[in-house]
């Protein structure tokens, strides 16, 4: 009996690891032209930039639900007890999940906002 908890703990532990999160491939910011000084070629490059991060960046926080999930379903067919040491480390690692979601979202938004005001600059300088 000892043997199957100590096998339950051990896939939950592995299960529950940093290796879960590095199956989601988080996008890396992509460099935005000064809008006051690039040409169109260039901004519309830096749009089409903006918009794979912005693809690469949804696929990754499905990624990251899903890995949430599957966390989570493991660990209940695992049997996890809810005061158990397995529930804490479920815990601390949906937290990180949830963290590095909430950051490539924050990261969405200011990249759309920064992209936007060097576009604002391009019209401006381009008038």
């Amino acid at each position: 009996m000892r043997l199957k908890y100590h096998c339950m703990a051990t896939i939950i532990t592995l299960a529950l690891s940093g290796t879960a999160l590095a199956a989601c491939n988080k996008p890396q910011l992509p460099d935005i032209a000064d809008g006051a000084s690039a040409s169109q070629a260039v901004m519309v490059e830096s749009q089409k930039a903006v918009k794979q991060y912005l693809g690469e960046g949804e696929r990754y926080l499905a990624c990251l639900q899903e890995q949430e999930k599957t966390v989570v379903a493991e660990a209940k067919a695992a049997g996890v007890e809810p005061e158990s040491e397995e529930a804490a480390a479920l815990k601390e690692k949906k937290i990180a999940i949830n963290e590095a979601y909430n950051h490539v979202v924050d990261a969405m938004h200011d990249l759309g906002d920064r992209f936007n005001a060097e576009v604002k600059k391009y019209k401006a300088a381009n008038k």
